[in-house]
C-alpha cells in the first residue's frame, strides 16, 4: 500500500496534483478558490481486478462547502438537484445528445459524488421545465442563468478529461437554447 500525495480534488478528477512547494495549495484547487485538502488515504489493491482504487474521493457538497460564495448560491438543495437532473433526462438528453447513464448519474447526484461542473450544466439546462415552488418567483428564461455562470466559471478547459467534454457540450447545448451559438 502507498500513501497518497494527491489532494482531494485532483484525486477524484483522477489528474496529477502539482504543489508549487510543500503545505501549498495545488494549482487546481487555487485557479478555483476551494480547500486544497489531503487526507492520509491509501490505495488498496482490488480483489476483483487487482487494480487500484481510491478509498474516498471529492464530493459535491464538500465542494459546495469549500468553494466559493457564488457556487453555494448556484447549488439548490438535493431535492431540486434531482427533480432538476430527472428533468434533463426526460426533456434534454437523447434529443441532442446522449452521453450520460441515467441510473448512475442520479446515483452520483444523490451520493454527492458527481462532477460539480456537470451536475450545474444539466441544472442550468433543465431549470426551466421545473414546476417546482422553489422557482416560482424567478422567470423560466432566467432560472438557468446563475447554474451556467457557474458551471463555465469551474470549467477548465486545460483539463483534458471526459468530464471536460461533458460539460463542454452541456455547456453548449444550453448556449444554442439560448440563442447565443455563433455559425
Amino acid at each position: 500500500m502507498r500513501v497518497s500525495t494527491a489532494c482531494q480534488a485532483c484525486r477524484s478528477r483522477r489528474r496529477k496534483c502539482d504543489t508549487p512547494h510543500f503545505g501549498a495549495p495545488c494549482n487546481y484547487c487555487s485557479e478555483r478558490g476551494i480547500q486544497c485538502t489531503r487526507d492520509t488515504s491509501t490505495t488498496l489493491p482490488s480483489s476483483k481486478n487487482n487494480k487500484s482504487i481510491v478509498s474516498s474521493g471529492l464530493q459535491l457538497r464538500d465542494i459546495a462547502a469549500q468553494s466559493s460564495q457564488s457556487f453555494q448560491d448556484a447549488l439548490p438543495p438535493l431535492p431540486i438537484c434531482l427533480e432538476l437532473v430527472n428533468l434533463y433526462f426526460d426533456f434534454i438528453h437523447d434529443q441532442f445528445h446522449s452521453l450520460f447513464h441515467r441510473p448512475s448519474m442520479i446515483e452520483d447526484v444523490e451520493k454527492g459524488v458527481a462532477s460539480p461542473v456537470i451536475v450545474l450544466a444539466m441544472l442550468a439546462l433543465s431549470a426551466r421545465f421545473s414546476t417546482n415552488s422553489f422557482f416560482s418567483s424567478i422567470n423560466p428564461r432566467e432560472r438557468s442563468d446563475d447554474f451556467a455562470r457557474e458551471s463555465s466559471r469551474l470549467l477548465n478547459l486545460r483539463d483534458v478529461s471526459l468530464s471536460t467534454v461533458q460539460a463542454c457540450v452541456l455547456l453548449g447545448a444550453f448556449s444554442i437554447t439560448r440563442g447565443e451559438a455563433h455559425a
